[in-house]
């Protein structure tokens, strides 16, 4: 059985010119993450590492930015994200309590990338460790 999506009225966001085709620019994007895993900071009230699937949505500010906003994560796709090379795609997952910390964070390039590794360090400097993350649309 997969996920069940009901099917959106308009499937498409504003332009993102960047990634889109004009008028191809989806309101919603999918983030499956595989692989996190606890690390040497890791507490146990903490929740498990954020391994499944997250919808995130356009920004309505920024039309190249995705992102979700849950109880325990956030999840932001930013694709004129700059970074230590330019024009790269930041994919960062952030763990709201009991603080703020960095889960898992990834970046592109070129611009527009949907596949991500984790690159923040080594297990004794972050309580999740490790994974990859996918960002897909669906076919409409």
């Amino acid at each position: 059985m997969g996920i069940i999506i009901p099917p959106l009225q308009d499937p498409y966001g504003d332009d993102c010119l960047q990634c889109y085709d004009p008028g191809e620019t989806p309101q919603i994007l999918y983030a499956i993450f595989k692989g996190i895993a606890i690390g040497d900071l890791w507490n146990d009230d903490w929740p498990g590492p954020p391994n499944r699937v997250f919808q995130i949505i356009q920004d309505g500010v920024d039309k190249c930015k995705w992102s979700y906003v849950g109880d325990v994560w956030t999840i932001e796709y930013d694709a004129t994200f700059v970074g230590p090379g330019l024009g790269q795609t930041l994919l960062n997952v952030t763990l709201l309590e009991p603080f703020p910390e960095t889960a898992f964070t990834g970046w592109t390039e070129p611009p527009c990338g949907s596949s991500f590794n984790n690159e923040i360090g080594t297990p004794a400097m972050h309580p999740y460790v490790g994974g990859a993350a996918w960002i897909f649309r669906l076919t409409i």
